[in-house]
């Protein structure tokens, strides 16, 4: 049987020191633990990568491709309320008989302040046909007397329909110049003078409703090529924008002054 025997003290230093040699090749420097405790917390395992910093960039790349309201890249901030309001409504102009919001955008028309581009697209297209079938449906179905009788606001319901119906056939007209021109300059116009001087009140409903119908036809059949919409304009007031702003524009503006019309002469049930 072997007996144990008490090592010298020699051997217990020299052991001692091969311990610490092998414990000092195993210990990690900060970076590597600085690495370890990005792996526990997401880090990028790698060395030299990892920590808060890069779990933003991450995270940042991850939620740009997230669709809803949490879809934002570190730096975006809130537009401001201004900002908000031209998204909203764009289509406030100086003559708009609603005369809601003519304050926030007066920089934006009246002093020829920069505007968003509007994006045309089939949405547009659509709004465009609804809006003049549904003006169709309320000169067919509705007395004229009583639309020259109903006000909205500062205007009766005919001349919103005469408005709509004058402002589809000059933006249609803007559409086709982008169109057919290298970036026309196309001039504002006074809304408020134009109706006093077409007199829409005593004209016939049917043909206001025409007029719209044929306006909106021809802007939709304008952009039906391809790089049609992208074609180059400047407004007077707006600055540089192109077919399918004036395009968009027109729609969302027609539509504003449909859905009150819709609201006040529902159709039969």
């Amino acid at each position: 049987m072997a007996s144990e025997r008490e090592p010298s003290r020699g051997e217990r230093d020299r052991r001692a020191r091969l311990l610490l040699r092998s414990l000092g090749a195993r210990r990690p420097d900060h970076g590597h633990r600085a690495d370890h405790r990005s792996r526990d917390r997401g880090g990028d395992p790698r060395p030299g990568v990892g920590g808060r910093r890069d779990r933003l960039a991450v995270a940042a790349a991850r939620l740009s491709s997230r669709p809803g309201r949490h879809a934002l890249r570190p730096g975006d901030r809130p537009a401001s309320r201004a900002r908000r309001v031209r998204h909203r409504y764009p289509l406030r102009d100086a003559g708009d008989p609603r005369g809601r919001l003519r304050t926030a955008i007066h920089s934006l028309v009246i002093q020829g302040g920069p505007m968003d581009r509007l994006r045309y697209d089939e949405d547009k297209a659509f709004l465009l046909a609804d809006d003049a079938a549904t003006i169709a449906r309320i000169v067919r179905t509705v007395p004229a007397e009583k639309l020259r009788a109903t006000k909205l606001d500062q205007w009766t319901a005919l001349e919103v329909i005469g408005h709509v119906a004058d402002s589809a056939e000059i933006f249609a007209g803007r559409v086709a110049r982008c169109v057919d021109e290298e970036n026309p300059t196309v001039a504002s116009y006074d809304q408020d003078a134009l109706a006093a001087e077409r007199r829409n009140n005593e004209r016939d409903p049917l043909e206001l409703s025409r007029r719209l119908s044929a306006a909106h036809s021809r802007i939709v059949q304008l952009l039906l090529a391809a790089g049609a919409a992208a074609r180059p304009g400047r407004h007077s007031a707006w600055g540089q924008v192109d077919a399918g702003h004036f395009a968009a524009y027109q729609a969302d503006h027609s539509h504003g002054h449909t859905s009150d019309l819709a609201s006040r002469f529902p159709p039969d049930r």
